[in-house]
């Protein structure tokens, strides 16, 4: 399975900032393909490196109001997308 795919899956069923069931399935697109990016221009993906972008994106994106999620939080998605991916 791609990076995309792998990141996909995990970052909609985590719902990072609480949007479903009411925002449409492609709303944390944006947010997947930089993450998958990411992963796909990194030799070796670390677990940290990982989850600091995944908080990054998001606090980007959505605000310190809205995305409220902590880092412990992100390396717990971080390694389970480097685990899909191995």
């Amino acid at each position: 399975m791609s990076s995309y795919k792998i990141v996909k899956k995990i970052i909609n069923e985590w719902d990072p900032v609480g949007l479903f069931p009411m925002a449409p399935i492609d709303e944390y697109e944006l947010e997947i393909c930089r993450i998958a990016d990411y992963i796909d221009s990194t030799k070796i993906v670390q677990v940290d490196d990982l989850s600091e972008r995944i908080e990054s994106v998001f606090t980007k994106t959505f605000g310190d109001d809205s995305f409220v999620k902590n880092i412990e939080d992100c390396k717990t998605v971080a390694k389970k997308i480097i685990d899909e991916i191995a």
